[in-house]
């Protein structure tokens, strides 16, 4: 498997946690927020809140896919298809400890 397949659907399965454990989060009235986008949406809709999140991540995950069958002679082409791959590998971090963290959360700890 290529490394940007291994990093999108790392970053797809972190941001599923981050929003099961969030929902069920806000849904119990035990926590807070911090995203205040997110925050508003679940506020008008948890739908929306979900297909907000789920339609933000599944579109980088594809446009990343997209770059990496374009020509990779060009210089632009790699440093945007490199700057893409850095940033979904930084947010998949960071959802990592955000999911870790409100597993944590839910559990009591």
């Amino acid at each position: 498997m290529q490394r940007h397949t291994i990093v999108v659907l790392t970053l797809n399965a972190l941001n599923i946690v981050d929003l099961i454990t969030t929902y069920v989060a806000l849904r119990g009235g035990n926590f807070h927020e911090l995203n205040l986008i997110m925050l508003t949406l679940f506020k008008i809709s948890p739908i929306l809140m979900v297909l907000f999140k789920l339609s933000v991540v599944l579109s980088i995950s594809i446009l990343l896919i997209k770059l990496k069958s374009v020509d990779m002679d060009k210089i632009l082409n790699k440093s945007i298809y490199f700057g893409l791959f850095l940033g979904v590998g930084f947010s998949a971090t960071v959802l990592g400890y955000v999911s870790v963290h409100n597993i944590i959360l839910l559990m009591g700890v």
